[in-house]
């Protein structure tokens, strides 16, 4: 059950830095900006490496390339399902959802 948590909250992760791809927004305050980034970047790392194991280089490349080839899918199902019509509430959603999730699964993971 942990691992569902934890693929779902990468899955989140990845959902949010695709909104901000594909709708292209920006927060009034730029430091806000960087949000999608880092959570589709960075956030999405730790689930990943908790799951299989890897050093957290390897992760972030594999990341990187999982972001951009299956991100738009991942974005365009996560809209389907919770789409305002709002691309930085659909974020900030996105990102809520994945942390959840991510502090669930690591609270059930057997370290």
């Amino acid at each position: 059950m942990d691992i569902l948590f934890l693929v779902l909250s990468a899955l989140f992760f990845i959902a949010c830095v695709g909104v901000r791809l594909l709708f292209g927004y920006s927060y009034s305050n730029p430091l806000l900006c960087v949000v999608p980034w880092v959570s589709g970047f960075i956030l999405a790392v730790i689930p990943e490496c908790i799951i299989f194991a890897l050093h957290w280089i390897w992760m972030f490349l594999i990341n990187a390339v999982v972001v951009y080839i299956i991100g738009p899918f991942i974005t365009r199902q996560f809209l389907n399902r919770f789409n305002t019509r709002n691309a930085a509430y659909n974020c900030t959603l996105a990102l809520i959802i994945g942390v959840v999730f991510l502090i669930i699964g690591c609270c059930l993971h057997d370290f």
